[in-house]
């Protein structure tokens, strides 16, 4: 039960925010700004329902990624933990640019005068910046009276050597997991160390 309450909470807060829009209608300008430019000022428009929808795919495409990490069961504990922690971290961020824009057009007569401010455009900079490490590094595996694996020096997988039922010698390539890194393909989860 709590796995279906997880899955689904990225679906309670999309409705949350149809409900405050649907509300609200009447309190926005039409159209609204749906992108903005480097200096702040918004250079897109598009009319509220349009913006609903293009919202609503957006969230329910990165929703049904976290929702199917959450339903995984052939990964390590701590590999979940970490695709959750990356997908939930993206969902939120943009959850929050969603409802900020929406936000900043409330009871304004015109959307060209909504502007976004200095701190988000910041946030939505940063924060690939801040995966690009994740994404692009490679485990370590040590192999010793245990096996561990680590990703940036945080233990994802940690095995005394007589928990292993079986090994094999042979080549994987990185493309059957779409690339290095910590990947899931094929029901299996694989730590490519190298390309």
């Amino acid at each position: 039960m709590k796995r279906i309450l997880l899955a689904a909470s990225p679906i309670a807060l999309v409705a949350a925010l149809w409900i405050f829009v649907d509300q609200n209608r009447a309190r926005f300008p039409d159209p609204v700004a749906i992108h903005w430019g480097i200096s702040g000022a918004p250079d897109g428009f598009a009319s509220l329902e349009s913006q609903l929808v293009l919202t609503t795919a957006t969230l329910a495409l990165v929703g049904f990624l976290w929702a199917t990490v959450v339903f995984l069961t052939r990964i390590p504990k701590t590999v979940k933990i970490l695709f959750l922690a990356i997908v939930g971290s993206l969902w939120l961020l943009l959850f929050f640019l969603f409802v900020y824009t929406f936000a900043i057009q409330l009871d304004l007569g015109d959307a060209s005068e909504a502007e976004l401010s200095i701190v988000v455009l910041a946030a939505i900079l940063v924060f690939p910046l801040l995966l690009l490490p994740w994404v692009f590094a490679k485990p370590k595996i040590e192999v010793g009276e245990r096996l561990w694996v680590r990703y940036w020096g945080v233990p994802l997988l940690n095995l005394d050597l007589h928990e292993i039922q079986s090994a094999t010698i042979g080549h994987v390539r990185a493309s059957e997991f779409g690339g290095w890194g910590i990947r899931y393909a094929n029901r299996t989860t694989a730590f490519m160390p190298s390309s």
